[in-house]
C-alpha cells in the first residue's frame, strides 16, 4: 500500500475519521491495529516478524531493566543481536552467499554441489531496516538508565506506526513515548501545516520523482549513446528523483502522523544546499545520521581518540551506512565514498584552523586542486583529453608518449604561474575523437582548471575550442553515469 496510491488515501481517511471519533483510551490500540493492517497489506506472513520482534524487544529491555553488572550487558547484547540477525538475514542473505559461492565452488569435493547460482528468493520484509534500528535503539536507551515501556501496546504501537513504516524516519522512543502519555487534541493539531507537507510530498514523488523515473532508467541504461547535454540532464535528474522520491515520502508520512497527533522528526532540509560534506549528512536522512552518530560512531570512540583513529571510526560508520541502504557492495562502496569525503573535510578543517588567516586562502585553493574538497559542481573541469589511446594533458612536468603539441598548452610541464601539475585520470573507450575515429575521449577530474585548458584540448583534437568542451563535458558527465548507474540499479 503505498502512500501515493489510491488505496492508501482511502485507508487514511478511514483511520482518520475513526481516530478522532473514538474515545481517547482506545485510540492507540486502534491505530497499532491499523498498522498491522497496514503492514500485512503489503505481504501478509510477515506480520508475523513484526509481532515476533515486538514481543522479543519488550521482553529485551524489561530484562536489560531488571538485570544488574554483566547480565545486564549480555541482555543488551543479546537484544541488538538478535535485531541484527534478523535484518542480516532477511536483507543481507543473498548478498552473502553470492559472496561466498565462488569460494565454495572452489573446495575439492563439494565444489560440485555448488556449481549452480545458489537462490534464496527471501522477500524484504516492509520497513525491517526502520524498526530493527529503532527496536535496537530502543535497548540501548534502556541499558543507559531510561525506564522502559511497561504498556505493551505503546511499545508495538513505537515501531509498528504506519506513516513511518515505508521510509522513516527512525524515530526515538523518549519522544514518541512522551507524546503517548500526553496525546494531544484534535484542536492542538496542525491541520493547515500537516495537509501542506502531505501536498508537498505527492508533487515531489508523483510530478517530478515519478515523471523524471523513466528519463533516468533510459539514460542508465545506455549511457554511452548519450550526448553530453543528456548525460548531464541524467546526472542532475537523479539527483532531482532520488531526493524527490525519498523526501516525498517522508514529507507525507510525516503529515499523515501530525493528522494523527503525532510529531516524527524531519528528515531531509534542503540537503543539495549543504556547503560541505559534514552539512550534507546534517541535513539528509537526518535521523538516520544522528543514528549512526549515536550507536555507531560514538561507541567506536568517535572524536575522543587519536586522528587516524577518528578518521577510522567515520569510515567504519560511513561503509556500514552505506550498505543499510542497500544489500550489494556497491552500497558500501558509495558508503566508503562518503566516508572518505567526510574525512577530508575534517582535515581541512583542522589545517585551515591551524594557519594564519592570510595564508587560509592558499591552503584551500590548493586542496581544491587535489580534489580533496570539491564544494561546487560547477568548481570541476575536465583534465586532459586523449586520442587513440594517447594521452593529450600532462604527467608530471612531460607530455604523454606520442602525443604531440606544446606541453604547457595540453596541461602539462610548467603553467604560467610556475609550478609543476600531475593531472589524474582515467580512459573513457566508448567516446569518439572529434573526426569520428574509433579511441577515447579520456576525462578526470580536477578543480581550477581553466577554460583555456579544454579549448586547447579542443584544439589539438580538431582545430576547435569548443570541441574540447563539449568533448570534456560530455566525457565528465558520462564518467558521472558510469558511478551512479550501480546505485540506480539498486534503488
Amino acid at each position: 500500500m503505498l502512500f501515493n496510491s489510491a488505496q492508501y488515501g482511502i485507508f487514511f481517511v478511514i483511520v482518520f475519521t475513526l481516530h478522532w471519533l473514538l474515545p481517547k483510551p482506545i485510540r492507540r490500540t486502534f491505530l497499532l491495529v491499523a498498522s498491522f493492517y497496514f503492514y500485512a497489506s503489503a505481504i501478509p506472513q510477515y506480520l508475523l516478524l513484526i509481532l515476533g520482534l515486538t514481543v522479543f524487544n519488550y521482553a529485551m529491555g524489561l530484562l536489560i531493566d531488571r538485570a544488574r553488572g554483566r547480565m545486564r550487558k549480555a541482555a543488551l547484547v543479546a537484544a541488538i543481536a538478535g535485531n541484527l540477525a534478523s535484518l542480516s538475514y532477511f536483507k543481507y542473505s543473498e548478498l552473502i552467499v553470492s559472496s561466498i559461492q565462488p569460494l565454495l565452488r572452489a573446495l575439492p569435493l563439494l565444489g560440485p554441489l555448488f556449481h549452480d547460482p545458489l537462490i534464496l528468493n527471501i522477500l524484504l520484509p516492509l520497513g525491517i531496516s526502520f524498526f530493527t534500528f529503532e527496536f535496537s535503539h530502543y535497548s540501548a536507551e534502556v541499558y543507559k538508565g531510561l525506564r522502559p515501556m511497561r504498556n505493551p501496546v505503546d511499545f508495538a504501537l513505537f515501531a509498528a506506526f504506519f506513516p513511518t513504516q515505508i521510509a522513516g524516519p527512525i524515530k526515538r522512543f523518549p519522544d514518541f513515548m512522551k507524546q503517548l502519555q500526553h496525546p494531544r487534541t484534535l484542536r492542538e493539531v496542525d491541520v493547515d501545516g500537516a495537509v501542506g507537507l502531505i501536498l508537498r510530498g505527492l508533487v515531489k514523488k508523483v510530478l517530478v520523482a515519478d515523471t523524471l523515473a523513466p528519463v533516468v532508467a533510459a539514460a542508465f541504461a545506455k549511457p554511452e549513446a548519450q550526448g553530453w547535454a543528456t548525460a548531464w540532464f541524467a546526472v542532475f535528474a537523479f539527483a532531482t528523483q532520488i531526493y524527490c522520491d525519498f523526501s516525498g515520502y517522508t514529507d507525507i508520512g510525516r503529515g499523515c502522523a501530525e493528522l494523527l497527533g503525532y510529531v516524527v522528526p524531519e528528515n531531509f532540509n534542503r540537503p543539495y544546499q549543504a556547503a560541505n560534506p559534514a552539512e550534507f549528512w546534517h541535513r539528509w536522512h537526518m535521523s538516520l545520521s544522528t543514528w549512526l552518530r549515536d550507536y555507531l560512531f560514538i561507541p567506536l570512540g568517535g572524536s575522543r581518540v587519536a586522528r587516524p583513529r577518528i578518521y577510522l571510526n567515520l569510515m567504519i560508520t560511513m561503509a556500514l551506512g552505506g550498505l543499510w541502504h542497500g544489500a550489494s557492495w556497491h552500497f558500501m562502496v558509495w558508503g566508503i565514498f562518503q566516508g572518505a569525503l567526510l574525512c577530508g573535510h575534517r582535515l581541512w578543517s583542522a589545517t585551515a584552523a591551524n594557519v594564519q588567516p592570510y595564508q587560509r586562502g592558499h591552503v584551500a585553493a590548493g586542496l581544491r586542486r587535489l580534489g580533496v574538497l570539491p564544494r561546487r559542481l560547477d568548481g570541476w573541469r575536465a583534465c586532459h583529453v586523449a586520442r587513440d589511446g594517447r594521452v593529450l594533458g600532462a604527467r608530471a612536468g612531460g607530455v604523454a608518449p606520442g602525443a604531440t603539441g606544446d606541453p604547457r598548452a595540453a596541461g602539462g610541464g610548467r603553467r604560467a604561474g610556475g609550478g609543476r601539475r600531475l593531472v589524474l585520470g582515467s580512459l573513457q573507450g566508448a567516446d569518439r575523437a572529434p573526426d569520428g575515429s574509433a579511441g577515447g575521449v579520456a576525462v578526470g577530474w580536477t578543480p581550477g582548471l581553466g577554460k583555456d585548458r579544454a579549448g586547447t584540448a579542443g584544439a589539438l583534437l580538431g582545430g576547435d575550442p569548443a570541441a574540447g568542451h563539449l568533448a570534456a563535458a560530455r566525457s565528465a558527465a558520462l564518467h558521472l553515469l558510469s558511478i551512479l548507474a550501480p546505485a540506480a540499479r539498486g534503488t
